[in-house]
C-alpha cells in the first residue's frame, strides 16, 4: 500500500521543479507517490516532469488547462492512493530526508489524522524559521496540540493528512485563485481537534523577490477566503483565528484592497461589507475594525467614493437605506449597477418616464406615479443635468409623492483632475 501521496500543482515551474522533485525522491519513506498536476504550463515544466518519469515510476503527471491551484490539488486528491497525503508547491522543497517517514510513523503510532513538522522560509538565499511551535518543545519528541489552543491557518504544506479523514469529511480546497489553503487547513484542524508536531526541519517555503500585482479577481478571492475564515471563526467561537484574519486584512492586504476598490472593484467592496455585517452580528465583537472599510467611509464623507465617470452619493445615504431610484438612463443604469454590486442599499422601486421603452430591453422599471405609496427612506434622482433634476424634483413635490422622504441628486460627474489623483 502507498504510504504518502505528495500532490504538487505546477504552473510554469521549470526553474525550481527539479529541486522540488529531487527533495521528494530523497525522502526515505519506501512507499510514496508523486502526483504532479500541470496547470497549463507554457514553459518546459511538462517536459522536465516527463524526463523524471523515465527513471521514477511513482511520478504521475496530470495535465489540465489553467484552472488554478485549488482545482489542481482537488484533482490530485481524487486520484491519490496514499494512506496519507501531503501538499507541496513546485518551487519549494523538503529539508529533512526522513521527514515524511517520521510524520507517517507518528500518525500511525498515535492514531491521529494530521501531523506536521517545522516550516522554514527562504528569501534571497537565506532560510529562516517561520514556525510557532519551536518554543513549545522542551524534552518532548512529539507535541500533541489542541487546535482550539492555537487556531493557526497558515503553513498547510508542513503537514500530512490522512486521506480517509479528508474524504469522509468532504474536505477540499475552495475554488479560489488566492487564499484557498487557509480555509482548508482551518476546517481540517477543527474537525481533527488535535494534531501532532515533530521537532524536525521539514519544509522550505520559497519567497520570491518580485513585486506582485493582484487582479480584481485575485483581490476578490483573497477577501472571499478571509470571509470563509471569519464566518467559520464566528460560528465556532475561534477568537484567535478571527483576530489573525482581521490583522491580515488590516495589514498585509490593506493597500491592495483599498486601491482595487478605489479603482472600481465593486465586488471587493461588497465582500468587505459582508465581512463587516458578519462581525456586527458576533456575540463578542472583535476589537479591530476593518480599516479598508473605515478608510472608504472617510472617503465617502469627503465627499464621496469615485467609480467610473460619476460620483456615487454614499455620504448622503446611510448603509442599508431603502430608496426609490428615479431615472433609468445612462446615469440611472450606472447607479443601479453600483447598488446591485455593492448591496449598499435596497432599491424598493425603480421608475422612469420612459419606462415602457426601458422595460422592453429587460429592466424592471415602473412609471413614476407608482412611487406614491411605496415605503422608502430616500428618493434618489439619477440625473446629471441640474435643470432636468429640478424639473423632476418639482414634479414629485407637486404630486405630493415626497411623503417625508429626502430627495437626493443630481449625480455629479467626476472631474478629470480628481480622477487622475486616485
Amino acid at each position: 500500500m502507498c504510504g504518502v501521496s505528495i500532490i504538487i500543482p505546477v504552473f510554469n515551474g521549470q526553474k525550481f521543479i527539479c529541486e522540488c522533485l529531487d527533495s521528494i525522491m530523497r525522502q526515505d519513506i519506501v512507499n510514496k507517490e508523486i502526483i504532479c498536476i500541470d496547470d497549463g504550463s507554457t514553459d518546459q515544466t511538462v517536459n522536465i516532469i516527463k524526463s523524471y518519469q523515465k527513471y521514477c515510476k511513482n511520478i504521475k503527471l496530470i495535465q489540465q488547462p489553467h484552472l488554478g491551484a485549488a482545482i489542481a490539488r482537488n484533482k490530485g486528491l481524487e486520484i491519490a492512493k496514499g494512506k496519507y497525503v501531503a501538499f507541496m508547491d513546485a518551487d519549494d522543497f523538503y529539508m529533512d530526508s526522513t521527514g515524511l517517514r517520521k510524520l507517517f510513523e507518528a500518525c500511525e503510532e498515535n492514531n491521529v489524522p494530521i501531523c506536521g513538522g517545522f516550516l522554514y522560509t527562504m528569501y534571497n538565499g537565506k532560510t529562516n524559521l517561520a514556525d510557532v511551535y519551536t518554543d513549545m518543545f522542551f524534552d518532548q519528541q512529539i507535541l500533541r496540540i489542541r487546535y482550539e489552543d492555537i487556531q493557526l491557518d497558515y503553513y498547510y504544506t508542513s503537514y500530512i493528512f490522512k486521506r480517509e479523514f479528508l474524504n469522509e469529511n468532504e474536505l477540499r480546497f475552495p475554488n479560489l485563485s488566492r487564499y484557498q489553503d487557509p480555509p482548508f487547513l482551518v476546517q481540517a484542524m477543527w474537525i481533527a481537534k488535535e494534531f501532532l508536531i515533530l521537532p524536525l526541519k521539514l519544509y522550505c517555503y520559497r519567497k520570491h523577490i518580485r513585486s506582485v500585482k493582484f487582479s480584481p479577481v485575485q483581490i476578490n478571492d483573497i477577501l472571499s477566503g478571509i470571509k470563509l475564515n471569519v464566518d467559520f471563526a464566528k460560528k465556532h467561537g475561534l477568537n484567535i483565528l478571527l483576530s489573525n484574519n482581521l490583522s491580515r486584512l488590516n495589514k498585509e492586504c490593506l493597500d491592495v484592497i483599498k486601491c482595487s476598490i478605489m479603482g472600481g472593484n465593486l465586488t471587493a467592496l461588497r465582500i468587505l461589507i459582508e465581512i463587516y455585517e458578519s462581525l456586527e452580528n458576533c456575540e463578542t465583537k472583535p476589537d479591530q475594525k476593518i480599516l479598508a472599510l473605515e478608510e472608504i467611509k472617510r472617503s465617502l464623507r469627503n465627499p464621496v467614493i469615485w467609480f467610473q465617470n460619476y460620483i456615487f452619493p454614499y455620504s448622503e445615504m446611510p448603509f442599508g437605506s431603502k430608496i426609490i431610484l428615479y431615472g433609468a438612463g445612462i446615469v440611472g443604469k450606472y447607479v443601479y449597477s453600483v447598488i446591485k454590486a455593492t448591496q449598499y442599499c435596497t432599491i424598493v422601486k425603480w421608475v422612469d418616464r420612459n419606462y415602457e421603452e426601458i422595460c422592453k430591453i429587460g429592466f424592471d422599471v415602473c412609471k413614476p406615479e407608482t412611487i406614491e405609496n411605496v415605503e422608502a427612506d430616500y428618493i434618489l434622482i439619477a440625473i446629471e443635468k441640474e435643470q432636468v433634476f429640478e424639473e423632476i424634483r418639482k414634479n414629485i413635490e407637486r404630486n405630493r409623492w415626497v411623503k417625508n422622504r429626502k430627495i437626493i441628486g443630481p449625480i455629479k460627474k467626476m472631474e478629470y483632475e480628481k480622477r487622475s489623483k486616485l
